[in-house]
């Protein structure tokens, strides 16, 4: 029943406006994304907040998306990201850094369209998403000062230099992303196709389903990062 009852309530939000293409910027946008990562887990010299000196844990990350709109209320997206991971523990001596690659596929819905009447009216959209992906990464951790190896995921256990296969783990992002068209800011300047472009703002935390980012296991928890990102899409087919 329960699932009879969310299929039903899925439906209703695909099909509610779908003949309303008026009041989107385009039912297509392709889009770039840039930004800073910070990983969550057990290698790391603060619980939550980041270090910015030495170690800095900040790390960078880019990307793209392809995103379909339904209608004004409901979109899907592609959705690749790209970058560096990295944490520190000098109190244990030990450290770590990782690439990996994201890929996922995102609910989005626009919270501005469902609860604001006149959507033009507002200066900034709100979108909530949920996602299913799987990641894929290579991590090593070594000891704070002489980088001496300690443990490694996708890198070969007979010549630890040499990258191999990936780690791939199943990852769910959840996130908030603020967005905004150009002409808001340019009145006037919609014939220029200044409608079709937006600005946004993301705000994603990465849920993965393995204790072994920061190549360390402990069974004490699955690992997480966030990605803040700023980036440009633009929109067609009306």
């Amino acid at each position: 029943m329960r699932v009879k009852l969310g299929l039903l309530i899925i439906l209703c939000i695909l099909s509610f406006g779908y003949l309303s293409a008026q009041d989107l910027n385009g039912r297509v946008s392709v889009g770039l994304h840039t930004g800073v990562t910070i990983f969550y887990g057990d290698v790391k010299k603060h619980e939550f907040a980041p270090s910015l000196r030495d170690p800095n844990e900040v790390r960078l990350a880019g990307g793209l998306q392809l995103t379909y709109a339904f209608n004004p209320y409901f979109s899907m997206r592609y959705y690749w990201a790209s970058g560096s991971l990295a944490g520190a523990r000098p109190a244990q001596n030990d450290k770590f850094n990782a690439r990996f690659n994201d890929h996922s596929v995102q609910a989005m819905i626009n919270m501005t369209s469902i609860f604001f009447y006149d959507e033009d009216r507002a200066f900034i959209d709100i979108y909530g998403m949920l996602g299913y992906g799987l990641v894929g990464f290579r991590t090593r951790r070594v000891t704070f000062g002489d980088n001496r190896l300690l443990s490694q995921f996708g890198y070969s256990r007979d010549n630890p230099s040499e990258a191999i296969k990936p780690t791939r783990e199943l990852s769910i992002p959840v996130g908030v992303s603020l967005r905004t068209r150009v002409d808001r800011f340019l009145p006037g300047y919609r014939s220029y196709g200044w409608d079709k472009l937006e600005l946004m703002l993301d705000i994603m935390l990465f849920l993965v389903n393995t204790d072994k980012l920061d190549a360390l296991e402990t069974g004490s928890g699955k690992d997480r990062y966030s990605y803040f990102s700023f980036g440009a899409a633009y929109f067609f087919l009306d």
